[in-house]
């Protein structure tokens, strides 16, 4: 986009949106995720903001599990139990958290 300035001569506006595919790279580290959904294809996106929320799932899961092991050993129904009702929780806490902070 040129414009004119006071003495005729051609000027570049400098905060020019450049045109998709322009791009050398993501500008600002917050804005990758931006770049990433506008520049790339869908299904290699979705893999690359997918992969590190369904990782940190598995080591969610992972960690209940080896706690839920842990506490068996102790054969208290009680604490077996509370441990179980807690795990929706904390699931629920973690998914909120994770669409809020991606």
């Amino acid at each position: 986009m040129n414009t004119k300035t006071q003495d005729n001569t051609d000027k570049i506006e400098m905060f020019e949106r450049p045109e998709p595919g322009e791009h050398a790279g993501p500008p600002e580290k917050e804005d990758r995720r931006i770049y990433t959904l506008r520049e790339e294809k869908p299904a290699k996106a979705v893999v690359k903001m997918g992969v590190p929320l369904i990782a940190g799932m598995f080591i969610m899961v992972l960690y209940n599990l080896v706690d839920t092991f842990f506490i068996g050993l102790m054969r208290d129904d009680y604490q077996l139990a509370a441990v179980n009702l807690a795990y929706p929780v904390m699931m629920i806490s973690v998914a909120i958290s994770n669409m809020v902070g991606s």
